[in-house]
């Protein structure tokens, strides 16, 4: 008797520990990878906090509803730099970095990718790996890329969007006829026209459109401005007139020589969300002159949801990292890993078209940190908050004030006196 129960003891021992060993390697086999792909301004201490936060954040989510799949967030940084960025430069060593690194998600087992950061990234990688990987963009918002049916989906706002907010912008501050100054290419053509199409149906008159592109000459654009936009104050005077700048980099020029100018000294200049990111600021500071210490130059950014769930996440984050905090692109990247976990959690199952398929579904329901991440049919998010800043002189000095915000959700601007006592 003792020697049966002996046996049946054993052979439960061994039962158990083979189911325990099975158990292991289920685990194991349901490990999914998400890999964020950065690259500069932001550093591997930035992203690495981001991702150690959205891991914890969406593996207790799966916890919680007894999921079998465990996420592990990984980063990794891609090489860039500014003389690629919005050119049509093919930096060969860049390029091939890019490209051996994208390559190397199939390898590594990796299906689901936050990032590439930005639009010329996003090209290099769907030329290299195809549909075989999902891609969501933090930051990419290229016009050009805004296709159905591709495996890039992207937590930013095609460039077009701008039009619409600028045209918002411009009826807050009760400006009746524009001047647009803009380049020739695609990425000014597309705010161009989706401004005047939502500025026009407002009730706002276009004074006229000029073109600023390398090889004419600035002084002859300048006084091109300068003529149209005081045709513009003679009718509806300076106060409901204002100039549009999607030029960027010439909007340096354009504070250097205005002494001659006197109609463009007179408006209120606005400006598209990269005047914030190529950093005009210290430009500014540095050329300032008595000519243009009067002049405003308002611009849109790009902001996070200011949530009380993005405001406790961001100051987590804070505690770690010194001198940074979550800007929207990091607020992006946490809740593209979101979208992968709730969307792999919904259909149990890691197969990527079958993911690529319904993601776009659950983004309708995601309200992250970033806001609504709702996507189109081309993939790219639908709408996004809001920050309006002011180049403006305070006691003798050109500075970045925030004055506002874009709440998309109430479809209202407000401006930061409106909460002020």
């Amino acid at each position: 008797m003792d020697r049966r129960y002996k046996r049946i003891v054993y052979a439960v021992t061994v039962l158990i520990l083979l189911f325990s060993g099975y158990v292991m390697v289920a685990r194991r086999s349901n490990v999914v990878k998400i890999k964020i792909l950065f690259s500069t301004p932001y550093t591997k201490d930035e992203v690495s906090t981001i991702a150690k936060l959205a891991e914890r954040d969406i593996n207790e989510y799966c916890r919680e509803r007894e999921s079998q799949f465990v996420f592990r967030v990984e980063v990794e940084e891609v090489p860039f730099h500014d003389t690629v960025v919005g050119s049509d430069s093919r930096d060969l060593n860049v390029c091939q970095a890019n490209i051996n690194i994208f390559k190397g998600l199939k390898k590594g087992g990796v299906r689901f990718v936050v990032g590439p950061q930005y639009s010329q990234q996003c090209e290099w990688a769907l030329s290299c790996v195809g549909d075989d990987v999902i891609f969501i963009s933090p930051y990419s918002s290229d016009e050009g890329l805004a296709i159905a049916g591709d495996s890039l989906l992207r937590l930013k706002c095609s460039d077009s969007h701008q039009g619409e907010i600028l045209s918002r912008l411009l009826h807050f501050h009760g400006i009746e006829a524009i001047v647009i100054s803009h380049y020739n290419n695609s990425w000014s053509d597309s705010i161009k026209q989706r401004l005047v199409d939502e500025y026009t149906h407002a009730g706002g008159v276009i004074l006229d459109g000029i073109r600023s592109d390398t090889g004419l000459n600035m002084s002859d654009t300048m006084m091109e401005m300068d003529k149209a936009v005081e045709r513009g104050i003679s009718e509806y005077g300076c106060e409901k007139v204002g100039l549009v700048n999607l030029n960027i980099f010439d909007v340096i020029h354009y504070y250097q020589n205005l002494e001659n100018y006197s109609s463009l000294r007179g408006v209120v200049w606005f400006g598209a969300d990269p005047i914030l990111a190529a950093g005009l600021k210290p430009i500014f500071e540095s050329y300032v002159t008595d000519d243009c210490l009067d002049i405003k130059l308002y611009c849109p950014a790009s902001a996070p949801s200011y949530s009380p769930s993005y405001m406790s996440l961001k100051e987590e984050y804070e505690e770690t990292v010194a001198n940074s905090t979550v800007d929207v692109v990091l607020a992006s990247m946490y809740d593209a890993c979101w979208l992968y976990a709730v969307t792999v959690y919904k259909i149990r199952s890691v197969d990527v078209s079958s993911v690529l398929d319904i993601i776009p579904r659950v983004s309708f329901d995601y309200i992250g940190i970033s806001g609504n991440c709702s996507l189109n049919r081309n993939g790219d998010r639908m709408n996004a908050f809001y920050d309006f800043y002011e180049y403006a002189n305070e006691n003798e000095e050109i500075r970045l004030v925030k004055y506002g915000f874009y709440n998309v959700t109430a479809n209202m601007i407000y401006t930061t006196f409106m909460f002020m006592n």
